[in-house]
């Protein structure tokens, strides 16, 4: 198993010196040594000193992927003004080993290397503060995943990590299968530990029965983005900068504004509207009051008069309004392209996408906006990974006390130094400071995105019984997107296969 894991970092090491984190992957490459080498994050410390071209704060949206300013002065939790240096990790120093006496434990998490790039200098930041507790820290392939199979197998065979970020999907699941350790009661006796500084929607969410067994860490709302220049060529308004000025933003005034904005050529269509990128649909079912399961997700609603209107609004928008292409259309284009082509006026996607669009848009401007209002409000989504402690490791205080640094106010501030990719934090104290309003886009946008939050509804909703859920759902809802029924009929005959899954499960 110690080969395995030993190839299975150096692999990904080797990822991220050859996919775009340049001198960061390369001193990381190299601070491994030998192949029986392991990687520790006090190895990682030789590569937060190298990366002098990694991602940093800057308002210019063309260079915020490769920007080398240093971040600017900033206010820290405690009030004082202190650089973003310093506040947010020590200067990296030689590699060097475990202090004697010193506890070692093993943090799991995503292999992707544009986002574990920060989480290894949050890693490495943290070894160099103290020398009470070691980390070492372990990419795991799939780890955010409903049903993530490597640390699934891990956990089975008791090679699980100490601590390890999780995917919202397969929370509940883990945690009625005893693989989490109950936090409650080192929250409870923590001294620095504020539960109040989350975002409500989410801590909320994670709960299980009133206790907490995993801590928020990352995700983010449903936005929308869209092309400047193709609304100002059709002579139409922007959207709204700000969630209050966005009263009259509904969703009758963004088709009215998708209709104009799209462009028929050649007995085709040349520019469409607006397109729903992964699962946007969510957002258009809370602003109109529906939902997939009950609030104590007990029973199935997609059959209501709300779920029903929410889901007939999207496929009419692609077959009547023609705003929207089709599944057809998508099959020949790369999804991920639609917007950053210049073909689509409006998107609907993750907020974290925006440092993908500043790398590859440069024929336009585009910029941020609110969600548009339903005949129940302004509700977008909200998604979460979060950090968990196995519920069997030898060293469960030491554990919680680095799961507790990884998702601080400083962890996440550090982690947003290298990351090339970021969400939204679920730390108020951290979407609030300069480094975060000042992420790829302006303030404001940034701001709105925020805004959005205190309105926003979790999913999916968290039940042991949402894999097989899916399984029922997504060629359902395939068949709507493909005008293949009435939502009325489709979505009607999930209710009872999803109730029986439901009782099944328990819920």
């Amino acid at each position: 198993m110690g080969g395995e894991l030993r190839q299975s970092r150096r692999r990904f090491l080797g990822r991220i010196a050859g996919g775009g984190a340049g001198a960061f992957g390369a001193a990381l490459l190299s601070a491994c040594g030998s192949a029986t080498s392991t990687v520790t994050a006090t190895a990682a410390a030789t590569g937060v000193a190298a990366a002098t071209a990694t991602t940093r704060v800057t308002t210019d949206r063309s260079s915020a992927v490769s920007s080398t300013k240093q971040p600017a002065t900033q206010t820290s939790a405690a009030g004082s003004s202190a650089s973003a240096e310093a506040v947010l990790a020590p200067t990296p120093g030689p590699t060097v080993a475990p202090a004697k006496g010193a506890v070692t434990v093993a943090w799991g998490g995503e292999d992707d290397p544009f986002v574990a790039a920060g989480h290894i200098a949050e890693v490495a930041a943290y070894n160099q503060m103290q020398d009470k507790i070691h980390v070492d820290y372990l990419p795991i392939t799939g780890i955010l995943g409903a049903a993530p199979a490597k640390l699934q197998t891990m956990i089975a065979g008791g090679s699980a990590p100490d601590l390890f970020e999780l995917g919202s999907a397969y929370y509940i699941s883990a945690v009625r299968q005893g693989v989490l350790l109950d936090l409650t009661s080192y929250i409870n006796q923590s001294a620095t530990f504020n539960k109040d500084d989350f975002f409500p929607v989410v801590w909320n969410a994670f709960l299980y029965q009133n206790r907490v067994y995993t801590i928020p860490r990352e995700g983010a709302p449903t936005v929308l983005f869209y092309n400047v220049d193709l609304f100002q060529r059709a002579g139409i308004p922007l959207p709204p900068t700000t969630l209050k000025d966005a009263d009259s933003w509904t969703n009758d005034a963004f088709l009215a504004a998708a209709a104009k904005l799209t462009q028929k050529a050649g007995g085709g269509t040349s520019v469409y509207g607006y397109y729903s990128a992964e699962a946007a649909w969510w957002p258009f079912l809370f602003s109109y009051g529906g939902n997939v399961l009950s609030d104590d997700n007990t029973k199935c609603v997609l059959d209501s008069d709300q779920s029903v209107a929410a889901f007939q609004w999207m496929q009419d928008s692609i077959y009547k309004q023609q705003v929207g292409p089709t599944p057809e259309v998508l099959a020949k284009t790369a999804a991920n392209t639609v917007f950053e082509s210049g073909n689509t006026a409006m998107i609907f996607t993750r907020r974290s996408q925006n440092g993908q669009y500043a790398k590859a848009i440069h024929g336009f401007t585009w910029k941020l906006g609110p969600f548009p209002k339903g005949p129940a409000g302004h509700h977008s989504d909200m998604i979460s990974n979060s950090v968990s402690v196995d519920a069997r490791t030898k060293h469960p205080a030491e554990a919680f006390e680095a799961a507790s640094f990884m998702e601080s106010t400083q962890g996440h501030l550090i982690r947003m130094q290298y990351a090339q990719q970021i969400g939204v934090p679920q730390r108020k104290s951290v979407v609030a400071s300069p480094q975060f309003l000042n992420n790829v886009m302006s303030p404001a946008e940034n701001q709105l995105v925020i805004d959005q939050i205190a309105d926003a509804k979790f999913q999916p909703p968290m039940t042991p019984a949402w894999t097989q859920i899916s399984n029922l759902l997504n060629p359902a809802l395939a068949s709507i997107w493909e005008n293949k029924g009435n939502p009325r009929d489709i979505l009607g005959g999930l209710v009872g296969p999803i109730n029986a899954l439901l009782a099944k499960q328990g819920g």
